[in-house]
């Protein structure tokens, strides 16, 4: 198991990977400056993963819900922006509103890593 992170605030991002490192201590975690890399891995990547997407834009949630640009193998947790989501959400798709506590995301991390299984 895989975790792909990409949060614009550098030290949430880092608080995010501790996290995450703390319960999952067998797991790897990478993270991401840009939405356009972590696509680019993710398209490449076959193992099961959890991608951790924070304050998504418009264009992205586009991106998310088109599932033939999605790995069959990946799952999403999204925190914040979800005034943006008009219809329900996809399966692969866990969402954490703003504000968040750690207990929100793992929660939601959680879910998403059972739903691999």
């Amino acid at each position: 198991m895989s975790f792909f992170i990409y949060e614009p605030d550098l030290i949430v991002q880092e608080d995010i990977s501790e996290t995450l490192s703390e319960l999952f201590s067998d797991c790897s975690i990478r993270l991401f400056d840009s939405v356009d890399e972590l696509f680019e891995t993710l398209a490449a990547y076959t193992e099961p993963a959890v991608a951790i997407v924070a304050r998504p834009t418009v264009c992205l949630f586009a991106r998310l819900m088109d599932p033939t640009k999605l790995a069959q193998n990946v799952r999403f947790v999204v925190i914040g922006g979800g005034s943006k989501v008009s219809q329900p959400l996809p399966g692969w798709m866990q969402m954490v509103p703003l504000p968040f506590d750690t207990t929100m995301l793992i929660s939601a991390i959680r879910t998403a890593i059972s739903d691999l299984r």
